[in-house]
């Protein structure tokens, strides 16, 4: 009731801390979505995680998004607004990683005037935990227009255990950062 309220109130008052404070929930008056990247699964401003055993194709299929968001298409099946993506290049040597972005460009059907619409980071050798590298890419990243940030693969920004929860917790928070 209104009294059970007011303690919470008046204990998250005395906490003051930098937290935001908790808010009524209105049904009516409801914050803007924010724009779609892969209409029905993925958000601007969210996270998307695509896992599966080595050699599973992850790379192609994440190059693939890129190719669809620098050209408006499709991915698997599902429509994709068009924009300017960032690929984190963690593991392939440069020219590789170039030579496989054309091939998954010209099979997703990318028109030659979009393919700048893909900027590609190449640290292959110079990963840094998440933590310190969200900084580095919020900063690099700032200003340029970029709807869609894809880093590939996430095990070479990852530290700590996988099946620790503080662990986790600490990498998702540096994704939402990046976010």
């Amino acid at each position: 009731g209104k009294a059970d309220w007011q303690e919470w109130v008046n204990f998250v008052e005395d906490l003051k801390d930098d937290l935001p404070d908790p808010e009524h929930l209105s049904l009516t008056d409801l914050p803007d979505m924010a724009p779609e990247i892969i209409k029905g699964t993925l958000r601007q401003g969210r996270k998307l995680m695509l896992s599966g055993p080595s050699k599973s194709a992850k790379t192609f299929a994440l190059m693939g998004l890129c190719s669809a968001v620098a050209n408006g298409s499709q991915w698997m099946g599902l429509d994709v607004i068009k924009g300017k993506v960032l690929y984190l290049n963690l593991e392939l040597a440069t020219d590789t990683c170039a030579h496989r972005f054309r091939d998954v460009y010209q099979a997703y059907g990318g028109k030659p005037e979009n393919y700048r619409n893909i900027m590609v980071w190449n640290l292959r050798g110079q990963s840094t935990p998440l933590d310190k590298l969200a900084p580095k890419l919020i900063r690099r990243c700032e200003g340029r227009g970029f709807v869609a940030i894809v880093v590939d693969p996430i095990y070479k920004v990852t530290t700590g255990d996988e099946n620790d929860a503080a662990d986790m917790s600490a990498f998702c928070n540096s994704l939402d950062k990046i976010a």
